[in-house]
């Protein structure tokens, strides 16, 4: 009677284990244990690995190849919008020589002509389009013939520049809020220039070193409030209007 209770508890253990998906292997005294008991089953606990090194090496290479490709991609940005620029003044100085008819106000009207160039540069960056010779030319002309100058349409592009601040993040737009240096801040100094009507044309080449000696100031601050607002803020009488 005791045998037959004996084989059927183990009968039991064996359905049990069974049940919950182990194998069940004989011990060596004949009794029968599942596999996550039996201490030479095939379930044993691996090892924990050790981190690989060599992975977190490529990850760090490829973050660095990625500055890298963005540090480049700026650089052409910035050239490709220099090249634009120079064109833009060719462009004005045809616009001149029209106007003059080739006479002797031909460099007066050059001169107020390429006033438009940073002006224009800084309103298409404004509204997300690209510069090109034939707008800049249809846009300049009709300022001409409304009779609308270079320092109004500055004043205009320079308020809507104190608008956007920081919400925008086109790269166009980095020289005139956040430039890394006095040269790169040379299209928001054009743009200042250009608001300042009580500037005669003799005497702007003189002034832009001015503004570009009282500009270096920026890079003194905590560089937090966008560059152009801070620039008219630093002369008294407000010449951008903000």
């Amino acid at each position: 009677m005791k045998l037959k209770t004996w084989q059927t508890l183990a009968v039991v253990v064996v359905l049990l284990v069974v049940g919950c998906g182990a194998v069940a292997t004989p011990a060596e005294d004949g009794s029968i244990l599942p596999a996550t008991l039996n201490p030479t089953a095939s379930q044993a606990v691996e090892p924990a690995q050790e981190p690989n090194l060599e992975d977190n090496h490529q990850v760090d290479t490829q973050s660095q190849r990625i500055d890298e490709l963005e540090a480049r991609l700026t650089t052409l940005q910035k050239m490709e919008r220099d090249y634009m620029a120079e064109q833009l003044l060719t462009e004005a100085d045809a616009i001149a020589r029209e106007i003059s008819k080739g006479g002797t106000t031909r460099d007066y009207y050059q001169e107020i002509v390429r006033l438009y160039v940073p002006v224009y540069m800084a309103d298409i960056c404004i509204k997300g389009s690209q510069p090109f010779a034939q707008g800049f030319t249809a846009i300049t002309r009709a300022n001409l013939s409304a009779g609308r100058g270079a320092e109004v349409e500055a004043l205009r592009v320079i308020k809507a520049l104190g608008a956007v601040g920081d919400t925008d993040t086109q790269q166009c737009l980095q020289p005139y809020l956040h430039p890394e240096s006095i040269s790169d801040a040379s299209p928001a100094i054009d743009l200042y220039l250009a608001a300042i009507t009580s500037v005669s044309s003799p005497f702007r080449g003189s002034f832009k070193s001015v503004v570009g000696g009282m500009a270096a100031g920026w890079f003194q601050t905590d560089r937090q409030e966008p560059f152009i607002p801070w620039l008219c803020q630093q002369s008294n009488d407000t010449p951008c209007g903000l």
